[in-house]
C-alpha cells in the first residue's frame, strides 16, 4: 500500500518498502500509467559502512525508516566510511568533531545525504567519490555475515511522530519567533508529516492536493512563529518581518498551494486553561497571499482581510453572510447543518472576494437558505446533495454545486436560478481548501440542433485567471500546467450517448470522444495552410481579426477556415501557392480535408480544389450554378435573399453542393430559378441543403432530428418524394 506524498504537476513518485527495500514507481502525467522506476535508483544493498574499530554494516544492521519519499538510515554505531558497491564514498576528516547520524536517500532525485547533529549535511557522489584516492575492498572484506540479527522497520501507514534529524537543506532550519510573552498553555508544534494511506491512486482527483509546509523539501528558511491569543496587527507584523520565509505557525496545520499558505487552527491541541483564559476571539485560519500582499483572518462570525499598500496594511471586514444548509433527519424534517459538517472560508480568485461553503463528504445537504428565503430543496428521492456553495461578495449572486450547478441571482428582491448548460460540463479555479467551482456565463447554443454548445475563453470575462481544470463529469480533459497555452474555445456535440468535445488551440485542435465511462483523446494539428495579403509585391500573413478556423469532426475531419473583409489575395499551403488572387476576387472560405488531404477555396460564384498530398496535381475549378437561392425573412416579413457570407457551400461527391446557411442565420425559402421549392411553416430549423444538378436534378432538406425532405424536378415541376 503506497503513502500518497502531497506534490504538483509531473512527473509524480510514490514509495513502500518492499523486503526492507525502497520500491518507487512513476507517473508522467495525468493520463499515464504508473511503472517502476527501482531499477533506476541506487542499490542500498551495495551500501557499506565502517565504524571506528574497522567493523561493517550493511543497511540491514541499520534502524530504516521511508518517510514519503526519503529512506532514512539511522546509525547506532559511530560511522567512519560509507562504501558504495565496493568504493570509498566518503571518508570522516581527521579533524572532524562529530560523527554522521544519519544517512537519507531521496527517492526522488536518487541522491544521497549524510546528516550530522550540528545543522549541517553532506551530500555524497556515488558516481564520482571525492575522497583523496578510490580504495577497491574485496567483498568477502568489507561485507559481514548477512545472518547477523537486524532491524528492519517498514514504512508505517500514519507518521505520528517527528523525524528527529537536524535540519539541513533536506529539512531546513526552524527559527523560532514569538513576538510577544503569554501565559497562556499553548501548543508548540503540529504533526510534522500529513500522510494518508489510499489503496488506489485515481488519475481523476477532482481537488488539486496542497503540500504540507513542515514536510516540504523546499531550499527556504523556515521560520515557527506564536499566533495564539495575540492581536491581529502582531500577528501581521510577524508575517511582514518574515515574509521571505517558509512561515509556520504554533497550534496550526499548514498547507500550500504555489504562493499561497492556509492555516488552520487544530483545536483538539489546544488546552482547557488556554480555551477559559483566551480573552478574544480566536483565529480559526489564516490565508496568506504572498504574491498578491493579502492576509485573511477568519473567525467563527467573520473574516478580516489585509492588504498591504505602500508598507501599512488596509482593513476590510466581511461578515459571513446568513446562509443555511439543511439536510432531512430520521423523521425527515429539515434540519440546519452544525459546524462540524460544513466549513466556511473567504476565498481570492482573480481579486474577487468569495465565500466558499464545503459539505463534508457523506452528508446528504439538500437545500439552501438565504436568510428565510429557499434558494434551492431538492427531493430526496433524487439523491442530488449539495457538495459546494460559492457567495460572490461582487454581486451576491450565488453558485450551488450539486449534480447539476446552479446560479442563483437575486432580482427584484427575488431570486432566479439558473441551471448551468451543458449539463456536466465543469470548470474549476484551484482556490485555498480545492476547487472551486466556476460558471461560464457566455455558452453559446447552436438554435438549429440545439445539441451544440460553443464556449470562447477570449470573450468570457477573465477566464485566463480565473479557470484551472475542466472537468466533463468527473474526467478531467483540460488543466492548468507550467508552460501549457490555454484553449481559445471549446464545442461540445452530444448525440445518441455520444459526446464529443474539441479544444481550439494555437496549433491544434483535441477532441475527446465520450460513450458512458469510456473516452478517446484525439489530436489534430492545423495544416500548413497560409492566408496572405498580397500589395505591390508585399505580402503579410493575415491575423486572427481577418479570419476564423473551426474544425468540423463530422465523418470526414474538416478545417474550415472563413474569411473576412476580403483581404485574402493569396493562398498557400506550405510554400506551394494554391490560389493567387485575380483582381475582383474574394475568397470566402477554405476548407482543408483531412483525410484526403483536399483543399478548396470557395468564391461566390465558383470553387478551387486541389489535392495538397500530391504536388503535380493541378488546381482545378468547379463553377457553382446561379439557379439556387436561399431566403431569410426580415422583420417585416418579406423575404431577403441571403449573401453569400451568411452561407456555405461545398462540393458533395462531385455531383453536387452541399448549402450551409450559418448558426445565426434562419433560412426561410429555397428557390431553383425563381420557383419556390421549399419554404419553412414550423419546427426544427433546417441544418443544410444539398443540390444535385447533373443526372438527376434534386434538393433534399436536411434536419437534425427527423428524415430529410427529397424534392425531384420531373417535368419542369418539382415534386415531393417523401411526404
Amino acid at each position: 500500500m503506497y503513502q500518497q506524498v502531497i506534490q504538483f504537476g509531473y512527473p509524480q513518485f510514490l514509495a513502500i518498502m518492499r523486503n526492507g527495500k525502497p520500491f518507487v514507481i512513476r507517473k508522467n502525467g495525468l493520463h499515464e500509467q504508473w511503472y517502476s522506476v527501482t531499477h533506476l535508483r541506487y542499490d542500498i544493498a551495495k551500501l557499506l559502512f565502517t565504524d571506528l574499530d574497522d567493523r561493517d554494516y550493511n543497511y540491514l544492521q541499520c534502524d530504516v525508516e521511508l518517510y514519503e519519499l526519503i529512506v532514512v538510515f539511522t546509525f547506532g554505531f559511530k560511522c567512519r566510511k560509507v562504501w558504495f558497491d565496493g568504493r570509498l564514498c566518503w571518508t570522516m576528516p581527521s579533524n572532524a568533531k562529530e560523527f554522521p547520524k544519519y544517512l537519507a536517500f531521496h527517492l526522488r532525485y536518487n541522491q544521497m545525504y549524510l546528516m550530522f547533529s550540528k545543522l549541517r549535511m553532506e551530500r555524497l557522489d556515488l558516481e564520482n567519490p571525492h575522497v583523496s584516492a578510490v580504495v577497491e575492498r574485496p567483498v568477502s572484506v568489507k561485507r559481514r555475515a548477512q545472518n547477523d540479527k537486524g532491524t528492519v522497520n517498514k514504512a508505517k501507514k500514519v507518521c505520528n511522530r517527528k523525524l528527529i534529524t537536524p535540519k539541513t537543506s533536506i529539512e531546513p532550519s526552524i527559527e523560532m519567533v514569538d513576538g510577544g510573552s503569554t501565559s497562556l498553555n499553548m501548543p508548540r508544534q503540529t504533526e510534522l508529516l500529513r500522510l494518508e494511506n489510499t489503496e488506489e491512486i485515481s488519475e481523476n482527483c477532482s481537488i488539486p492536493q496542497e503540500k504540507t509546509l513542515e514536510s516540504s523539501n523546499l531550499p527556504n528558511e523556515r521560520v515557527r512563529i506564536e499566533v495564539l491569543g495575540k492581536r491581529q496587527r502582531t500577528i501581521l507584523k510577524l508575517f511582514q518581518e518574515n515574509w521571505h520565509k517558509i512561515i509556520l505557525c504554533n497550534g496550526y496545520n499548514s498547507t500550500s498551494n504555489g504562493n499561497n499558505y492556509r492555516y488552520k487552527l487544530e483545536k483538539k491541541l489546544l488546552s482547557k486553561k488556554f480555551r477559559r483564559n483566551c480573552a478574544r476571539e480566536l483565529i480559526e485560519s489564516i490565508d496568506f497571499y504572498k504574491e498578491q500582499k493579502i492576509i485573511v483572518f477568519g473567525t467563527e462570525t467573520k473574516f478580516t482581510v489585509y492588504k498591504l499598500e505602500n508598507g501599512n496594511w488596509t482593513e476590510e471586514h466581511y461578515v459571513i453572510p446568513p446562509i443555511k444548509l439543511l439536510r432531512r433527519d430520521g423523521f425527515r424534517n429539515f434540519v440546519k447543518l452544525t459546524s462540524d459538517q460544513y466549513t466556511v472560508h473567504l476565498v481570492i480568485i482573480a481579486g474577487i472576494l468569495f465565500f466558499v461553503y464545503r459539505v463534508i463528504e457523506g452528508v446528504e445537504c439538500m437545500m439552501v437558505k438565504f436568510r428565510f428565503e429557499t434558494l434551492v430543496n431538492f427531493d430526496i428521492r433524487r439523491k442530488n446533495f449539495i457538495k459546494t456553495l460559492v457567495y460572490s461578495l461582487t454581486d451576491d449572486n450565488m453558485l450551488v454545486e450539486t449534480n447539476l450547478l446552479i446560479k442563483c441571482t437575486k432580482v427584484n428582491n427575488g431570486w432566479i436560478s439558473k441551471t448551468q448548460k451543458p449539463w456536466y460540463l465543469r470548470h474549476y479555479a484551484a482556490g485555498m481548501g480545492g476547487l472551486i467551482p466556476v460558471y461560464m456565463d457566455r455558452v453559446k447554443i447552436t438554435e438549429k440542433s440545439r445539441n451544440i454548445y460553443r464556449i470562447d475563453y477570449q470573450n468570457e470575462p477573465n477566464s485566463w485567471e480565473r479557470i484551472d481544470i475542466i472537468k466533463y463529469r468527473e474526467k478531467i480533459i483540460w488543466k492548468r500546467e507550467p508552460g501549457q497555452p490555454f484553449p481559445k474555445n471549446l464545442t461540445q456535440y452530444s448525440k445518441d450517448g455520444r459526446n464529443k468535445l474539441t479544444f481550439q488551440f494555437e496549433d491544434k485542435f483535441i477532441r475527446y470522444i465520450m460513450i458512458g465511462n469510456r473516452s478517446t483523446e484525439e489530436h489534430y494539428p492545423i495544416p500548413p495552410i497560409r492566408l496572405l495579403n498580397e500589395e505591390e509585391g508585399n505580402s503579410r500573413e493575415l491575423s486572427s481579426e481577418d479570419y476564423s478556423i473551426q474544425f468540423c469532426s463530422f465523418k470526414h475531419p474538416k478545417f474550415v477556415y472563413t474569411l473576412k473583409n476580403g483581404v485574402c489575395t493569396l493562398v498557400k499551403y506550405g510554400e506551394r501557392v494554391i490560389y493567387n488572387g485575380n483582381p475582383g476576387e474574394k475568397p470566402l472560405h477554405v476548407f482543408y480535408t483531412i483525410d484526403s488531404g483536399r483543399i478548396e477555396i470557395v468564391f461566390e460564384d465558383k470553387i478551387l480544389f486541389t489535392n495538397s498530398r500530391s504536388p503535380n496535381y493541378i488546381v482545378k475549378t468547379f463553377i457553382i450554378p446561379p439557379e439556387l437561392t436561399l431566403y431569410k425573412r426580415n422583420d417585416q416579413g418579406e423575404a431577403v435573399k441571403l449573401n453569400a457570407p451568411e452561407y456555405i457551400i461545398q462540393i458533395r461527391n462531385t455531383t453536387g453542393l452541399k448549402y450551409t446557411p450559418s448558426n445565426d442565420v434562419s433560412c426561410t425559402e429555397l428557390r431553383h430559378n425563381g420557383t419556390v421549392v421549399w419554404r419553412y411553416t414550423d419546427g426544427p430549423q433546417p441544418v443544410s441543403f444539398i443540390y444535385y444538378f447533373k443526372k438527376i436534378i434534386r434538393i433534399s432538406v436536411r434536419y437534425p432530428y427527423k428524415p430529410s425532405l427529397h424534392y425531384n424536378l420531373e417535368n419542369g415541376q418539382w415534386t415531393l418524394t417523401n411526404p
